[in-house]
């Protein structure tokens, strides 16, 4: 039997996502508590700077009118009336306006109003983490929470197999069967619940079974909506989106850190 050849426009999405997650470097899992890398402090900082920027030069007149009658005199730069461009305000007040679509970053608590105001600050900076794949190298995973395990492997499995060239095919599921009201509701398990037992059982697809498959061995049997969807939303959201991943601060754990610093 000829395998059916996958069309040009599918193909062509799987290599894109593929190399997006190839380029990708593996999740970090932080010792101890998560935290925030000085690289990307940075960047967030960056990025609100020019937020703010956007947000106070794509303002009405009266918007800036209204905040800047809000500061003190000696504050305004000598101006009466709030200049147009953000290049002429001072530093100070640059650092002092906000926009709503702003980042948190370690050291700026920000304030989210809504039905109900809640305050909350970045993970401050730190160094102390290691990749998720040396996790697994060196057995470091048996000191993190199965809760943590289960994303984190899934996420350092399909970037270690993109870096080769390959994509997860799905080949069995793993069942489970419960009472129905052992059912996890919220977590989607009634939705997919796929047969009842004599006694009253309900089979429930817990996890799935794949094979890995090199992207030019793929035929059109291998390919469907989910691993169009799996692939693209792992290339966009990027290897951190399940976490913060966080492991036990152990003797262990400390020293793979120093073997990461000193470049090991």
């Amino acid at each position: 039997m000829v395998a059916k050849r996958i069309v040009p426009e599918t193909m062509g999405r799987i290599e894109e996502a593929v190399r997006g997650l190839a380029e990708m470097e593996y999740p970090k899992v932080w010792v101890g508590e998560a935290g925030t890398t000085p690289d990307e402090a940075l960047a967030d900082e960056l990025y609100n700077l020019a937020e703010r920027k956007r947000a106070w030069e794509e303002s009405r007149p009266e918007e800036r009118e209204e905040l800047w009658a809000q500061l003190p005199e000696d504050e305004r730069g000598g101006y009466d009336h709030p200049p147009v461009s953000w290049d002429d305000l001072s530093d100070k007040l640059k650092q002092e306006i906000r926009s709503k679509w702003e980042l948190a970053v370690p050291g700026e608590p920000m304030e989210v109003e809504g039905d109900i105001s809640i305050t909350f600050e970045a993970p401050d900076m730190s160094v102390n983490w290691v990749d998720g794949l040396s996790v697994y190298e060196t057995e470091l995973y048996w000191h993190i929470d199965p809760n943590v395990n289960a994303p984190l492997s899934e996420a350092v499995r399909v970037i270690y197999h993109a870096k080769h060239g390959r994509v997860p095919v799905k080949e069995s599921w793993n069942i489970e069967f419960k009472e129905i009201d052992e059912l996890d509701m919220e977590g989607g398990e009634f939705e997919v619940a796929k047969a009842f037992t004599p006694d009253g059982k309900v089979l429930v697809p817990m996890t799935p079974n794949y094979r890995y498959v090199r992207v030019e061995d793929l035929t059109s049997e291998d390919v469907d909506d989910d691993l169009l969807d799996y692939l693209e939303c792992y290339s966009m959201e990027g290897p951190d989106a399940m976490g913060p991943f966080v492991i036990e601060d152990t003797p262990e754990a400390r020293a793979a850190v120093e073997r990461r610093l000193e470049g090991w």
